[in-house]
């Protein structure tokens, strides 16, 4: 297997909805060496019993986005919504709050990964704070993920 060892502090952005896949592909990205903070991912469950490779302080985070803006999960963002978010990139709070969270796994000092499903509704927010990362986008029969 190749390693992610090299390549600096950059960021893989895992993003699709629950159940098509993106677990797997987080799991997978770590094994092969990108860097998370263990201790603050969400438990396995029986759900998803080798775990979810979710980083508990961005779930968080990434509610508080949704509620800023008053837009509920997982219904997808109206056009005033996708501007609201982009402009709550350059409020004070927001930023410092996301430049903490970058920074916590910038730290690492190897790439590093996130995978939360409300990613993809907040990247009007996100784009303007992460720089250049990778996405992965896993794709999956929806029949499939129905059943999942």
């Amino acid at each position: 297997m190749t390693s992610l060892a090299q390549g600096g502090e950059k960021g893989i952005i895992i993003l699709g909805m629950h159940r098509s896949g993106t677990s797997l592909i987080a799991e997978l990205v770590y094994r092969w060496g990108a860097y998370t903070v263990e201790e603050k991912l969400l438990p396995a469950t029986s759900m998803n019993p080798r775990g979810f490779w979710e980083h508990s302080p961005l779930l968080q985070f990434n509610n508080e986005l949704l509620d800023a803006i008053g837009s509920p999960w997982p219904a997808p963002l109206v056009r005033r919504d996708k501007v609201a978010l982009a402009g709550l990139s350059s409020e004070p709070y927001y930023r410092d709050k996301a430049q903490a969270l970058l920074s916590e796994m910038r730290d690492g000092g190897r790439p590093w990964f996130w995978k939360d499903p409300k990613l993809v509704v907040l990247l009007p927010f996100w784009k303007q704070l992460w720089g250049e990362v990778i996405y992965v986008v896993p794709i999956r029969n929806p029949v499939d993920i129905a059943i999942s």
